[in-house]
């Protein structure tokens, strides 16, 4: 992958692992589960981000008001509005005490990763 889109893998991983640790815990010290899938096809990539913490849809929140004034604007949402500007199409589901969101980019990949990709 590009040193570009490498960077922004690493950014859309870093903001969901950061709120599934910080929101998605229920107990100080309690473990939980996370799991990550990464996946790509042709200049697709696909991200699955499952974690075991409460029922929570990141896409239901509301839209940033980013022009509103530092005092009126209300706080967090930033992280999500970040990944959702990173990637083309996102869906959440809740199935089995687990929470997945799958996300899909369209990379740009240079023309001989693109053909090693094709050629396994």
């Amino acid at each position: 992958m590009p040193d570009d889109e490498r960077s922004r893998l690493l950014i859309i991983l870093e903001e969901l692992l950061t709120n599934a640790v910080t929101h998605g815990c229920r107990l100080e010290g309690a473990a939980g589960e996370i799991a990550v899938a990464l996946g790509l096809r042709g200049n697709h990539l696909g991200i699955t981000f499952i974690d075991d913490g409460p029922a929570f849809d990141p896409l239901a929140a509301p839209e940033l008001e980013l022009d509103a004034a530092d005092r009126s604007r209300v706080v967090g949402g930033l992280g999500i509005h970040i990944v959702c500007s990173l990637v083309h199409r996102a869906r959440y589901r809740r199935k089995g005490g687990f929470n997945y969101l799958h996300l899909l980019r369209r990379i740009r990949l240079p023309n001989a990763a693109r053909a090693n990709i094709c050629s396994t």
